[in-house]
């Protein structure tokens, strides 16, 4: 028996595409704002909703990696009112929103929830933040920066503060009078950068009394960062005329999304991109732009940016509620959509595979039914899987190989180079361990190999 080849293929799906393997049912009943993936595939959702495939789940879910609700996270009556946004806490999670109880619990706007989805109580007194959270960020030593429409009993914070691990605040981290000069003036989005700084968006005029237009950058302490005033503009902006979300590339720059219209005094509709100094990043032009406001962006590491919300169209053509900008701000005509979602699509996130997942009002994606939650097709994570000790004994020919969680493995095999098809023996499942490939009829005077994933 000879073994000439052995290699490995990967199969691709058109980027964009409904991926119709992650299935949840009913999905949820209203909407969904907030989306956190585990790394163990499984998936958190926050938002207004009741139900979750006809269960009932009150603002906060967990499905599991092919979108079926996941009965092992339990949050028992749950959230008394929206959960806005969700993140994740090594294996805990943080929730906030408009809610004041957890699972009947007093637990005002911040909460922290256990594995299994029960209240953690031993996170805050449930009384030390008096008005509505919008954004959450949890940095690496597990303090939590918390943005929104509120102040902190017991350390004046104006729309940003910090918490310690524990849920307590975090006196260390002074924005002094935060964010103001706007009617209901918020901070609406927070992303952390690698250095420890971190960036602000929302609806304000001032951070801690010196003119900043809806998107700051602070330091890691919380004092306002003077070099870095982009100076975002709503004029001629829409209902919803602000900033709604921020996210920073590997490279440093900034990409921000919402409601305006021009930044450092340059036409940009409703998306732009800033260097890392906060200065408008000219390069990165997205002509016309999303005709509406975006509510979600998510930078993949090539450059390319995915981003949801309001829109129909960018730069003139058709999206609906979603798309894919090329890293020159282009939309790019390979991530395609279809009929995209039938609503508002609130948040975009990529998962380790590179497939996008997606919340918000719909109930349809590419005219197939998807209640509130997705997941779309990506670009394929080429990741070359490790292949250790080929062996062939007795007629058994295996080979091993360091699987991921949520991906299949195929051996496949031909018995001549011309043969035109390759045929598969049985998939097995990857759970981020090693795993064995075998074809027990090896017995051939030759046969080329090759593992498939998918």
């Amino acid at each position: 028996m000879s073994l000439l080849w052995i290699q490995n293929w990967i199969a691709l799906a058109q980027p964009g595409a409904l991926d119709t393997g992650f299935d949840p049912g009913a999905g949820v009943d209203q909407s969904v704002f907030a989306i956190s993936a585990q790394t163990d595939g499984k998936i958190i959702i926050g938002g207004d909703f009741t139900t979750v495939a006809g269960v009932s789940r009150n603002g906060i879910a967990r499905l599991n990696r092919d979108g079926g609700l996941d009965s092992s996270f339990d949050p028992g009556t749950g959230a008394n009112n929206q959960v806005n946004t969700v993140a994740l806490q090594t294996n805990q999670v943080i929730i906030a929103g408009y809610f004041t109880q957890v699972d009947e619990t007093n637990r005002a706007y911040v909460a922290r929830l256990n594995p299994t989805g029960g209240l953690d109580t031993s996170f805050g007194s449930g009384s030390g933040v008096d008005g509505t959270v919008l954004a959450l960020a949890v940095q690496s030593d597990g303090k939590v920066l918390i943005g929104g429409e509120f102040t902190l009993n017991g350390a004046s914070r104006n729309g940003i503060a910090r918490l310690n691990a524990d849920g307590s605040a975090d006196t260390n981290f002074n924005p002094g009078t935060g964010v103001s000069g706007a009617g209901l003036a918020s901070v609406k989005t927070i992303a952390l950068q690698a250095d420890g700084k971190l960036v602000i968006g929302g609806v304000f005029t001032n951070v801690n009394g010196t003119p900043r237009n809806n998107l700051a950058r602070l330091n890691s302490n919380g004092q306002l960062d003077a070099g870095f005033n982009p100076n975002v503009d709503l004029t001629g902006a829409g209902f919803l005329a602000g900033v709604y979300a921020v996210a920073v590339q590997n490279d440093g720059k900034i990409v921000v999304g919402g409601d305006f219209t021009r930044v450092d005094g340059i036409g940009r509709r409703n998306i732009a991109r800033l260097n890392s100094d906060g200065s408008l990043d000219t390069t990165f032009d997205p002509g016309d732009g999303p005709d509406y406001a975006v509510n979600s962006v998510a930078p993949q590491s090539n450059g390319k940016v995915v981003i949801g919300g309001f829109f129909t169209q960018v730069n003139g053509a058709t999206r609906n509620y979603l798309a894919r900008l090329n890293g020159n701000g282009n939309l790019d005509p390979g991530f395609d959509p279809g009929l995209g979602a039938d609503d508002t699509v609130f948040v975009t996130v990529l998962q380790a595979d590179g497939q996008v997942l997606i919340g918000g009002l719909f109930a349809s994606f590419a005219g197939l039914p998807r209640h509130g939650v997705a997941r779309l097709e990506g670009d394929a994570v080429l990741t070359t899987p490790q292949l250790v000790n080929p062996v062939y004994n007795n007629g058994v020919f295996r080979v091993s190989l360091a699987t991921a969680i949520g991906e299949d493995y195929f051996l496949e095999f031909k018995n001549t180079v011309t043969d035109g098809t390759w045929t598969p023996l049985p998939s097995v499942p990857g759970d981020g361990t090693f795993k064995a490939l075998e074809d027990p009829s090896a017995n051939g005077s030759q046969r080329i190999y090759r593992v498939r994933v998918e």
